[in-house]
């Protein structure tokens, strides 16, 4: 809720929030071998509360902002309503369908309560959501689920899999043959990479009203 202009929430949700700043640090540890950060950047919407950490996910605020209205199903959403962009800590806690449900609950209560608005928004642009990566997770993925919430609006192809550091830590110097297969995600990625698939990144936006997930596909 707001108070006095200033966001104000617990002290259990100050604090997850803040935990991704030790997910940044085993990042940095992890792929560049050294303690720190290399997403500084990154840091400056903790510090301003612009993003906000509920169960699984976090939350900056943002607007909708196509000129046309969002339409899903029998919703239509105006240009210009609360959005919120989704990020997905590395903080190795589950990432289950109910996981992700909870999240959008609690954003929901809380973004609600804060902007009047009868629905929560939100939009994600991750490699989680690129249609062709479907074809590569393991059956039963959490994270290949993940992109049956979303309606996307767009699909980008790049030349290479630029996320391969999220799968495999550091591949500095590394040739595909060496990448670790040690998880089933490891070894489906590394099996499409080494069989010249295809790479990219998807965008789509989620819509909740607070007990169903308007855009999910099952």
């Amino acid at each position: 809720r707001l108070e006095g202009g200033l966001r104000a929430f617990s002290d259990e949700v100050f604090f997850d929030t803040f935990s991704d700043l030790t997910c940044k640090l085993i990042e940095c540890k992890n792929v560049k071998g050294v303690w720190g950060t290399f997403v500084h950047g990154w840091y400056v919407h903790f510090l301003s509360c612009n993003i906000i950490k509920f169960g699984r996910l976090e939350y900056a605020s943002g607007m909708y902002a196509r000129g046309v209205p969002f339409v899903v199903g029998d919703v239509s959403i105006p240009d210009c309503s609360p959005m919120y962009y989704i990020h997905i800590p590395s903080s190795g806690e589950p990432f289950t369908l109910e996981e992700r449900l909870k999240s959008y609950k609690m954003a929901y209560d809380f973004f609600t309560r804060e902007t009047g608005s009868e629905y929560l928004m939100c939009e994600c642009g991750s490699w989680l959501l690129y249609p062709e990566y479907q074809k590569v997770f393991p059956e039963g993925s959490n994270s290949g689920d993940f992109y049956k919430d979303f309606t996307l609006h767009s699909v980008t192809d790049f030349p290479d899999f630029d996320d391969d550091w999220r799968v495999f830590g550091n591949t500095d110097g590394k040739k595909i043959d060496d990448y670790p297969e040690d998880t089933r995600m490891r070894r489906a990625f590394k099996k499409h990479l080494l069989n010249g698939g295809k790479n990219g990144y998807g965008e789509g936006i989620l819509v909740y009203d607070g007990e169903k997930l308007l855009t999910r596909k099952d």
